[in-house]
């Protein structure tokens, strides 16, 4: 059972971006120990829950993901 949940909405102009942001995510959407993750897309909206028992892994969880969406943002712009 995981004590503390987070979800990120992120939302973009269209469904392909959001596509291509959940696919960047999604290699990353692994469980370990005591968290969980999931990438959900609702049309131009990219949905990431996360839970965890503990609030310094669920951080560190956060700032993986919120990486990973940067470095995503950087390469669709070349």
């Amino acid at each position: 059972m995981y004590d503390i949940k987070i979800r990120l909405s992120l939302c973009f102009d269209n469904e392909n971006t959001a596509q291509a942001y959940y696919k960047g995510i999604y290699v990353d959407n692994k469980p370990f120990k005591g968290t969980s993750i999931s990438t959900k897309i609702y049309k131009e909206t990219l949905e990431v829950e996360s839970e965890s028992e503990s609030i310094g892994t669920l951080k560190n969880t956060v700032d993986d993901i919120i990486a990973c969406v940067e470095a995503i943002r950087k390469t669709l712009r070349l």
